[in-house]
């Protein structure tokens, strides 16, 4: 038996090879049963499972069509584009990262080149525990460490296994994702969730979360590789030089918004765990598979979620209270009653939500503190938050004050 399973502290390596592992249909229990040579082919599969996904591309021309239809690239046709000197050009014509690479155009040649280092390492029968020199490329929650005394830091080390396992976790396409605004605003990164759930021979919630996943995605996405043409502007009269340069007709495909339903809209992104929680539910209830999805749901109850894109991580832990309204199917309607449906004092003339507005985006950011604590302090920051709440929201002030009840022992007597 071999013991490589127990090496992955970490969440983000141990989401590779949950990815790899439902791939290829395995278990916890079978995966210790492998020798280096079964292990080697089933990480190097996952990892072509990954490349399969890296670059999107639309053949259709945004002057003469109104959509766009888009296709995964071939991956030796990426390998063409990695050794372009300006990865932003390839963006000009109509070719995205996929949203579940979890890089940034600049840095997408880096993963890339690593991914296929290690491929050829798997390949070559290289020892899993081979000496590998770990960075942000394939490993984006990876710092630079002070090692032995020395005056400057350098990248951490780790073995191929756990190099192999972190690549899988950037690339695979099984995992939630979207293209969304950092923290701060600026920029826009390909973001995924990674729950911090077990995977071993005594329990494999990680892999069930997964397999879920996976099946959720090929349901629910019918329609994603598609994107709509926006009208070219006429005149660029008075506009400043900046302003006037010809912009791309190209856009990105619906998957960047998001690759499953319910992916918050952009503007609301410190709602994704949440969401994420609804979109199980909603499917859940939809599929007719419910002893599963309350099982995935009850593994991610009080557990962090890890929100990781290039730049930034960051966690929220959802309360179990929550997550009993995503399995009773309602913590959708309350995210939609909460972010469409409600409205702000400066929207109430066009009656319709401003994700660019200041004070929406701090609105935004109570309610997700909320709906993940559901606790007094968070409570009183998201009312301190003027606005017209839609009906659609009760079910969840009533789950708050009965969880307040329970806290003093009284939720029975009132249930009564």
């Amino acid at each position: 038996m071999n013991n490589y399973m127990s090496l992955l502290d970490h969440p983000f390596p141990r989401y590779g090879l949950a990815a790899a592992l439902a791939l290829a249909g395995k278990s916890p229990e079978e995966f210790t049963r492998m020798d280096d040579s079964a292990v080697a082919k089933l990480l190097t599969a996952a990892l072509d499972d990954g490349l399969a996904s890296f670059q999107m591309r639309t053949l259709d021309d945004p002057a003469l069509s109104n959509g766009l239809e888009f296709r995964a690239v071939d991956p030796d046709d990426v390998a063409q584009d990695m050794r372009r000197k300006k990865r932003e050009l390839v963006a000009l014509h109509g070719c995205y990262l996929f949203p579940t690479i979890v890089t940034d155009d600049g840095s997408a040649k880096g993963l890339y080149d690593n991914m296929s280092m290690i491929r050829k390492d798997l390949n070559d029968g290289s020892a899993l525990t081979k000496h590998i020199t770990f960075s942000r490329s394939f490993a984006p929650v990876t710092a630079k460490i002070n090692q032995g005394g020395r005056a400057s830091l350098s990248e951490p080390p780790g073995t191929l296994f756990e190099a192999a396992c972190a690549a899988i976790a950037v690339a695979t396409p099984h995992k939630p994702s979207a293209l969304s605004a950092t923290h701060k605003g600026k920029n826009y990164r390909n973001t995924a969730i990674y729950p911090d759930l077990p995977l071993d021979t005594d329990c494999d919630a990680l892999l069930q979360f997964v397999g879920l996943f996976q099946d959720m995605f090929a349901a629910t996405t019918s329609g994603m590789m598609v994107a709509k043409v926006r009208a070219r502007k006429a005149s660029t009269a008075g506009k400043s030089r900046e302003e006037a340069k010809p912009k791309s007709l190209y856009r990105r495909p619906r998957i960047c918004d998001g690759n499953y339903y319910g992916a918050p809209r952009p503007g609301s992104e410190p709602l994704a765990p949440v969401a994420l929680l609804a979109a199980i539910g909603r499917w859940t209830h939809f599929s007719q598979d419910l002893k599963r999805g309350q099982r995935v749901l009850a593994s991610m109850s009080d557990r962090p979620l890890y929100v990781i894109n290039y730049d930034e991580v960051w966690q929220a832990q959802v309360s179990h209270h929550v997550v009993a309204l995503a399995s009773e199917d309602l913590l959708s309607d309350i995210l939609d009653s909460l972010t469409w449906r409600t409205r702000l004092p400066p929207e109430f003339e066009a009656n319709r939500p401003s994700y660019d507005d200041t004070a929406r985006k701090l609105y935004t950011l109570f309610v997700a503190r909320f709906l993940v604590a559901l606790n007094a302090a968070s409570f009183r920051d998201f009312l301190a938050q003027r606005a017209e709440y839609h009906p659609g929201v009760h079910p969840l002030f009533a789950r708050y004050f009965i969880s307040e009840l329970e806290g003093i022992g009284m939720a029975e007597s009132v249930s009564r």
